[in-house]
């Protein structure tokens, strides 16, 4: 009897482990692209980028190729939170009056207001609980590198965003291979030599990153980045020590002549395509992340690099992009 009360009791546990790792579609149609509101597997998305949840259960997500920041109730009722479904532009405004061009991070700060990056605009947004939209920093349409006040600061396709518990917002400036920071209306570069992409662990600016897509805070306020074309994760200190976590990176210019230049279109590596989209025809034709090498500027918005998921990925700008890990603070690969 003893050994049969055993048998169903573990018998019990394994059904119970089964129902616990279940995985159900919340909303949107698998294989499906598109850009309906609606319940459940009635809505549809176009390659999702982020996604946060708000104290009360609802999730927003960054539809990047619809252009809008998508609300998601616990219930699976999909609506439009702000931006125009299918239409990139850059105005503010509430609702769907404001736009957005591939939104591809999301994070809330302690107040409750949503900060989006804006890939294509190359800006980081502010959206009030209330849904009203505004440009928080960066110059829209005008990709470069500038620190200063936050309406004259320039990005280059950020990508990962989070908010530290002091406000302090986080930025994966991916185009520009560095870390960016905004805090009291002002943008300066956190870690990461901008404009320079290699490997190299340091502190600040004497650090170097490769196409950097995701953030997230650990308990303490180390940031976590996963690197994405370095193929690592790093970890900044609170005082801008960067150091490689795992695991350790190959050469920039070791990477650039491996298997990235023939890796199967799976790995969506950006080293192993071409400004067309198509796969490089040699090392010799690969440009760095975040360059065009015969003209020397940034890649278009929207061009398609590879897989992710069930999908094809479109994204805005150079590098990978990100679908957030933690989904408080941000986008990766």
């Amino acid at each position: 009897m003893k050994k049969l009360s055993a048998i169903l009791m573990m018998f019990a546990f394994a059904i119970s482990l089964r129902a616990q790792d279940t995985v159900a579609t919340l909303a949107g149609q698998v294989l499906v692209s598109g850009a309906a509101n609606g319940t459940g597997t009635n809505a549809a998305f176009n390659d999702p980028a982020a996604i946060v949840a708000d104290t009360n259960g609802n999730f927003f997500v960054a539809d990047s190729q619809n252009d809008a920041v998508r609300k998601i109730t616990a219930n699976g009722v999909v609506t439009t939170f702000a931006g125009q479904l299918g239409v990139a532009g850059s105005a503010n405004g509430t609702g769907t009056g404001a736009q957005f061009n591939s939104p591809s991070g999301l994070a809330f700060d302690k107040n409750g207001n949503l900060f989006a990056s804006d890939t294509g605009n190359s800006t980081i947004r502010e959206i009030t609980a209330a849904g009203v939209v505004s440009t928080f920093a960066g110059i829209a349409g005008s990709s470069g590198f500038a620190d200063g006040a936050a309406g004259g600061a320039q990005f280059n396709s950020p990508l990962g965003i989070a908010v530290a518990p002091d406000g302090t917002i986080y930025i994966a400036d991916s185009g520009n291979h560095c870390i960016r920071v905004i805090s009291g209306g002002v943008v300066s570069t956190f870690a990461g030599s901008p404009g320079i992409w290699g490997s190299a662990d340091g502190i600040g600016t004497n650090a170097q990153f490769n196409g950097p897509v995701g953030l997230a805070f650990d308990s303490r306020t180390n940031l976590f980045v996963s690197d994405a074309n370095n193929d690592t994760i790093r970890k900044i200190a609170s005082d801008g020590t960067v150091t490689t976590f795992a695991p350790q990176p190959a050469s920039a210019a070791a990477s650039l002549r491996t298997s990235k230049a023939s890796r199967e279109v799976s790995r969506c590596d950006p080293c192993a395509f071409n400004t067309t989209g198509q796969p490089a025809a040699s090392p010799d034709a690969v440009s760095p992340p975040g360059t065009e090498k015969a003209k020397g500027k940034l890649l278009e918005p929207k061009t398609a690099i590879g897989p992710t998921g069930n999908s094809i990925r479109r994204r805005s700008g150079p590098g990978p992009i990100g679908v957030s890990p933690a989904w408080s603070t941000v986008a990766s690969r």
